[in-house]
């Protein structure tokens, strides 16, 4: 499945609703800056691997889902210098893949992008901190940071482990 732009995520998640209520989800995670967000992805990612995992209660230690898996969302914000950047926080105590999807603010369109890491590969940046840190320079479009080569589809960010 192609997904570009959160309107996709929300169209997928709650296809069924009415546009006006649509509209109204996408309005609040493109401004509320609360967990309203990482507990959207965790629903859109429950619903697209339901076949091959299941999301765990709230307060699971270290995962979100039964494979081990975590669901990261974070939004990019403009720095004083002009350069956007996105946090993915709390990460230290993750003990499988992260299953992240990045969100560049727009004025019409809120662009997405995914990664799916694996434990491994982000573990050496928990030393000394608890956050990934991407960003993109004022028009560039492109993501940069140290773990960009986990950039993913769609598709790909809900595969089976």
């Amino acid at each position: 499945m192609k997904i570009n732009f959160l309107h996709e995520l929300i169209d997928y998640l709650h296809g069924d609703r009415p546009y006006e209520v649509r509209s109204y989800i996408m309005e609040q995670i493109a401004k509320t800056v609360d967990n309203n967000k990482g507990l959207f992805w965790e629903e859109v990612l429950a619903k697209s691997m339901i076949k091959h995992t299941t999301l765990l209660g709230r307060n699971a230690v270290g995962r979100d889902f039964t494979d081990n898996s975590d669901a990261k969302f974070a939004t990019f914000y403009r720095r004083s210098d002009g350069v956007f950047e996105a946090s993915v926080s709390n990460i230290r105590t993750k003990i499988g893949h992260l299953r992240i999807c990045l969100c560049v603010p727009g004025e019409n369109y809120h662009r997405v992008f995914f990664l799916l890491i694996p434990n491994h590969a982000f573990q050496k940046y928990t030393i000394g901190s608890d956050a990934l840190k991407f960003t993109i320079r004022a028009g560039n479009g492109n993501i940069t940071g140290p773990l960009t080569k986990y950039l993913c589809s769609f598709d790909e960010v809900t595969q089976k482990l």
